[in-house]
């Protein structure tokens, strides 16, 4: 009897609520495991203890107490260098103006980068892609 496989486990970092809801939601209906985090320390704390197989990143993070000042490249920079071995793809998602996205998205490597309000299709697609 063939075994199915394991479902992939998706991190979603994104501090506005309503969208995190959203990109979950799409996630979820798409057969994904999916964790999130509102803020940069409980992104790190979620990837470090569950090691997602991807992450989807806003850019823009509002912060959960005065010594959390990362952004979400912060956290992808920090995950990094916690464990450099470790390749998870990263997809950033922002409404910020692409072309300031592009070089912060660049020096992390992230995988690519979607527009909100991020699209179904588009998003489906870049993690199946991602995710290869």
């Amino acid at each position: 009897m063939p075994t199915t496989p394991t479902p992939k486990k998706i991190l979603v970092v994104e501090d506005d609520q309503l969208t995190r809801k959203v990109i979950c939601d799409i996630l979820r209906s798409a057969g994904y495991v999916v964790l999130s985090a509102g803020e940069a320390a409980t992104a790190v704390k979620i990837a470090r203890e569950e090691s997602p197989d991807l992450i989807t990143l806003d850019v823009w993070l509002n912060t959960d107490s005065p010594s959390d000042s990362m952004n979400g490249f912060g956290v992808a920079t920090w995950l990094e260098r916690l464990n450099p071995n470790l390749t998870i793809p990263i997809i950033v998602i922002s409404g910020v103006d692409p072309e300031k996205v592009v070089e912060g998205a660049s020096a992390v490597n992230a995988y690519t980068f979607l527009s909100k309000p991020v699209e179904k299709a588009s998003l489906l697609a870049a993690v199946a892609n991602a995710l290869k």
